[in-house]
């Protein structure tokens, strides 16, 4: 049990409110984010109502859209479908962070589940891929042990950190009252000593009798401190993930912005930011969260892409901007919208 007492003291030492619970953390989270949302869509629609009404000048299906817009107009046409497919690139990032944010609640979900009656989903519960990415969070905890054991986020408003810290916090003072420490050293003796077998668990049918008595009497009384700690622990990476997702939001959002919409630019931050590897083991998971479930927004690109085909814009060349508005550029594919982001 990696437990140590300073960083259980110090974790301890965090209030917070009541009322700050995992589902109105993420909820309060949600609903800023689709607000967001709203507030760009509104924008949205100024910007397609402009470019609806400079389609409309197009009144021969024979020429491109280009060759029937002054200069200025084709000028406009390209700069708000860029200032669009930035809109809209806004919108996928915002719909991942959404994403990230229910599969996290979904994962605690499960892991409470655990603790108050200790039952695994089964293969066609809904809940199983979580379970599943629980079983990964463990793995991803045991190989890269953090060096504070228990981390502890500053006092501050609800935030998912903050949330799962306060239901982190029974665990730890349960755990504070247990005395244990004898009883874990006594049954870490034994485990060592004691015959193992091929897949390196403990051969109890070869174990001296008094040994596996002593283990199984430990091992029951150590139940419920084990209990909490495999909860503590849970808490402790489903903490990483929400502080790791939150950091590639805010990173994707500055990407967006300052590549003035480019797709490709997204998630350079991230890639160049200088991470410990525990943390970088949880941007992989982030990663392969966005493999396995697809975005709403993403979801609802790839659909209209599949039953659109890409608009047409405008554009001319640097030296072309003295020709007559009747001799306007010829016109280029426009980028069809984003459907994929990590």
């Amino acid at each position: 049990m990696r437990i140590l007492a300073a960083s259980l003291c110090a974790a301890l030492a965090v209030t917070t409110a009541e009322a700050c619970t995992v589902e109105s953390a993420v909820g309060d989270k949600l609903f800023a984010s689709i607000q967001s949302d709203g507030d760009r869509a509104k924008q949205s629609l100024k910007v397609l109502d402009r470019l609806r009404a400079l389609n409309d000048k197009g009144k021969d299906p024979k020429k491109p859209l280009g060759e029937q817009l002054t200069l200025a107009e084709a000028d406009e046409f390209s700069r708000l479908t860029q200032r669009q497919s930035a809109v809209m690139l806004q919108s996928l990032i915002e719909s991942a962070y959404q994403r990230d944010l229910k599969v996290i609640k979904q994962t605690f979900d499960v892991a409470n589940g655990l603790y108050v009656n200790g039952r695994e989903p089964t293969e066609k519960d809904p809940l199983s891929y979580y379970f599943g990415l629980l079983v990964v969070l463990r793995m991803v905890d045991q190989a890269n042990e953090r060096k504070d054991s228990l981390s502890t986020p500053a006092a501050s408003d609800c935030s998912i950190e903050v949330a799962l810290h306060t239901v982190e916090r029974e665990s730890l003072e349960k755990l504070g009252r247990m005395d244990v420490n004898n009883d874990v050293s006594q049954l870490t003796a034994i485990q060592k000593r004691s015959p193992k077998g091929p897949d390196g668990a403990i051969d109890r049918g070869r174990m001296p009798y008094e040994d596996r008595a002593t283990l199984e009497r430990l091992e029951r009384k150590l139940a419920p401190a084990f209990r909490e700690h495999r909860f503590v622990s849970d808490l402790e990476s489903l903490k990483d993930l929400a502080r790791m997702a939150e950091l590639k939001y805010q990173f994707q959002k500055k990407d967006a912005i300052d590549s003035g919409g480019d797709i490709n630019s997204v998630g350079q931050s991230m890639d160049q930011a200088r991470l410990e590897k525990r943390d970088e083991m949880f941007v992989r998971v982030l990663k392969k969260i966005a493999d396995d479930i697809p975005s709403d927004w993403s979801k609802e690109m790839s659909a209209a892409t599949r039953t659109a085909a890409p608009a047409e814009a405008p554009s001319q060349a640097r030296e072309q901007r003295d020709a007559r508005p009747a001799k306007s550029a010829p016109v280029k594919k426009a980028s069809p919208p984003p459907t994929k982001l990590q």
